[in-house]
């Protein structure tokens, strides 16, 4: 490195070093709490429209349902993406109401040496952004209500600092695990768990999507008052089916099995395919009549792997979709693939919501956990634990599965997504 790519660290490290003293000393004392009269609420939430993630729909919905209920909505998020917008993420970023205001992170990362600051994830770097951001926008409308998503959990400790200097309450939100988290998504160091631990103990509120997940954070984490955990599940939208309202475009011939989201490192295709790849070897039915289908962003690794699938005409590639014409894809296939392994069985996918509402069978592939408990106690589909002959079975008769339409009814009612967001504003409140 050159002298003057050391100076433009060392200059920016101190500029950030600044900083960091600056919020260091701003929250040393806390604020007196108090109750929030404005109705203001900010949301820190890195990923955001036109961003496509799977944990984008659950913040669009809960937005949507508080301007519906009277609050104002600031957001803080990442920054715009450079140029991967779909027109997936533009479909979503129109459903963000006008009267949100959404301010961006800075765009520019300047490098910094950490040995001045914690390695944490989504870095400390967005955590001081974030705070200059709050202080800059917010000085004539300070909010009633922090309210923090993760991953990246850099948001948590964004929300644990602006709590504390604007005296609001302080609701934190695990869409996934931070430093129990099993998959290679959420970057862990030394110091990642001490600030769960700090910001579990400080926050107001915490909310977890999943039974498995709350207790599990019982039992890792020593939090004095665990009354303030609650599990609000995702969900789903109905108006996000609008196009399923039309006669199932199904080819009798064709068994169309797809996987729809996002094929991502933690979630590669290899083993399963694997299982497929024997079964067409020895059925030469299924071999002219299966479509493995896969639909949405993939990993190099996961296009590597299908690539080295032995049957190419068998294999069917779609980028990401609007939400409305991926449902309605669901709705036309005749079975759709979810993976639950053991690092799964804490976790319910925010396609499965989807999946179940589609009202077409779904194959799991794993031993247990959330969404098989699931599927098994509402008839959905089926369960394959590494047995190619029970997949090959349920290949065979997925056009004579009988689901469960009343208790999948039931179950849908409870997961539409008003809902949900309602239980959350009740917690806001």
């Amino acid at each position: 490195m050159d002298i003057r790519s050391k100076l433009q660290i060392a200059t920016n490290t101190i500029i950030a070093y600044a900083w960091y003293l600056y919020i260091k000393t701003k929250t040393l004392i806390p604020v007196k709490k108090r109750n929030g009269s404005t109705r203001h609420i900010l949301i820190l939430a890195h990923l955001f429209p036109p961003k496509i993630s799977g944990g984008i729909y659950r913040i669009v919905s809960n937005i949507k349902y508080l301007i519906n209920n009277g609050w104002k909505v600031t957001v803080i998020c990442g920054p715009m993406p450079d140029s991967s917008v779909t027109e997936a993420g533009l479909h979503m970023l129109r459903q963000i109401p006008k009267e949100v205001n959404v301010l961006r992170i800075y765009r520019k990362k300047k490098e910094v040496s950490y040995s001045f600051f914690p390695r944490v994830d989504g870095g400390f770097i967005n955590v001081i952004n974030c705070f200059r951001i709050a202080l800059k926008e917010l000085r004539d409308m300070k909010p009633s209500v922090i309210f923090a998503s993760g991953p990246p959990f850099y948001t948590f400790i964004s929300a644990y600092y602006l709590a504390k200097y604007f005296g609001c309450r302080n609701v934190i939100e695990y869409r996934d695990e931070w430093s129990e988290n099993p998959f290679g998504f959420v970057e862990i160091s030394n110091k990642d768990r001490i600030w769960e631990k700090k910001c579990l103990n400080y926050c107001d509120e915490v909310i977890f999507t999943t039974e498995s997940q709350r207790i599990h954070q019982g039992e890792k984490f020593s939090i004095k008052d665990n009354r303030k955990f609650h599990v609000l599940p995702n969900g789903w939208e109905p108006d996000d089916f609008f196009l399923c309202k039309e006669e199932r475009g199904k080819n009798n011939k064709d068994i169309k099995i797809s996987f729809i989201g996002n094929l991502g490192n933690h979630t590669l295709p290899e083993p399963y395919l694997s299982m497929f790849e024997k079964i067409l070897d020895r059925n030469t039915q299924l071999k002219d009549r299966l479509i493995l289908q896969f639909v949405g962003n993939k990993s190099n690794k996961a296009i590597y792997q299908i690539e080295q699938f032995k049957y190419k005409k068998n294999i069917v590639l779609i980028d990401n979709l609007p939400k409305p014409e991926a449902n309605k894809l669901m709705k036309d296939s005749d079975g759709l693939i979810i993976f639950s392994d053991e690092r799964f069985e804490r976790y319910i996918a925010g396609k499965f919501y989807d999946y179940i509402a589609s009202k077409t069978p779904v194959i799991v592939f794993g031993k247990k956990g959330e969404m098989i408990d699931v599927v098994n106690q509402i008839d959905a589909g089926y369960i394959i634990d590494n047995d190619i002959d029970a997949l090959e079975l349920a290949l065979m008769s997925l056009n004579k599965k009988k689901i469960g339409k009343e208790k999948i009814a039931v179950w849908l009612k409870e997961h539409e997504r008003k809902n949900i967001a309602k239980n959350i504003m009740d917690l806001i409140e």
